[in-house]
């Protein structure tokens, strides 16, 4: 197995505005996953058959990555800024 392959990898899909997670502005979500073939295979699988394999509600964009992305505030974490 490659040293890339050993490391962390997330699946990352952007939901637009659909509204996924409540009170998040960006709607990004994410799984870990060991290798990079899986996380590929779960972003395949999101613009396939969408949210929960539904095939109701389709990401706006996936892609896969060694880090995690940077998490916005929650809308009640802005509010008490």
């Amino acid at each position: 197995m490659s040293e890339e392959n050993k490391a962390e990898w997330y699946s990352i899909a952007d939901w637009g505005e659909y509204d996924l997670i409540n009170g998040r502005t960006d709607n990004v979500t994410y799984d870990k996953h060991f290798t990079r073939e899986a996380a590929e295979g779960v972003c395949q699988l999101l613009r396939k058959n969408g949210f929960g394999g539904r095939k109701e509600v389709y990401p706006v964009k996936t892609w896969t990555s060694q880090q995690l992305p940077k998490q916005p505030k929650t809308y009640l974490e802005k509010l008490s800024d």
